[in-house]
């Protein structure tokens, strides 16, 4: 997937996408997960081709039952009609199996020529962290305690710290990593 799906992680990323797009006639834009950058991206890419009088099918294909994943429902049933009134696809419980040049498999059999695919699914921590041998939750993120403390020596903060707020941890963002 490395070799063809398009990543999104800074600014050159960004960039290149809004390149490819216009630079390329595809006609399938698959948006590999249903988390806020996923959600974010697809609008966008809405907002960019109807600037251009383009119809362009844009797909958003999420892993799990629902988008926005820890999001509560009452979030979820607001954006989703908005996605829908944006002309934006929802595909849950739907994994991509293989992507090639141009061309996005399903794991339910579907196929989608001519296809760009943006991944945007799979948050994680700096590589090193995974290294640590220290006590991190199933994203890698270290455990800290209310000071962001991992022991009386060392603290973590930003996506490598898993901080804990009412039996659920926070989500990584930049909002929390600069509080």
């Amino acid at each position: 997937m490395e070799k063809f799906a398009y990543k999104l992680d800074d600014v050159d990323d960004a960039e290149n996408i809004k390149s490819s797009s216009a630079g390329r006639d595809f006609d399938y834009y698959l948006v590999a997960g249903g988390g806020y950058t996923g959600i974010e991206v697809a609008t966008n890419l809405r907002r960019y081709f109807n600037k251009k009088n383009s119809a362009k099918r844009i797909i958003i294909v999420e892993r799990a039952a629902s988008i926005l994943g820890p999001l509560p429902q009452w979030m979820k049933d607001y954006v989703l009609p908005n996605l829908k009134k944006m002309n934006i696809e929802i595909m849950t419980d739907t994994v991509i199996s293989e992507v090639q040049e141009r061309r996005v498999f399903l794991e339910n059999g579907n196929v989608f020529d001519n296809s760009m695919l943006i991944w945007t699914a799979g948050v994680k921590c700096a590589d090193f962290i995974q290294g640590l041998d220290l006590k991190k939750n199933r994203q890698g993120r270290l455990e800290v305690d209310k000071f962001l403390k991992i022991n009386d020596s060392c603290f973590a903060a930003g996506d490598s710290a898993n901080f804990a707020f009412r039996q659920s941890s926070l989500r990584m963002a930049v909002q929390f990593a600069i509080v």
